[in-house]
């Protein structure tokens, strides 16, 4: 479990594109917080470093939104 310290720590220290993406998915998606996060961090600092397009982003919030 991630604590809400963590979480914030994480935000602080996205890259600006990142950021912007996960302000723009959060108000979309109402998903939480750390959630975002921990998915655009795996979907976007692979090791080749290609992004993932903002849809399936919020493919993946809206299934795990839905399994739980």
């Amino acid at each position: 479990m991630v604590h809400k310290e963590q979480t914030v720590g994480m935000y602080i220290n996205l890259p600006k594109q990142l950021k912007d993406d996960f302000n723009q998915m959060l108000q979309k998606k109402g998903a939480s917080m750390s959630a975002v996060i921990r998915l655009l961090i795996t979907d976007y600092l692979t090791e080749n470093g290609t992004p993932s397009k903002p849809k399936l982003i919020g493919k993946r919030i809206n299934k795990k939104k839905g399994s739980a």
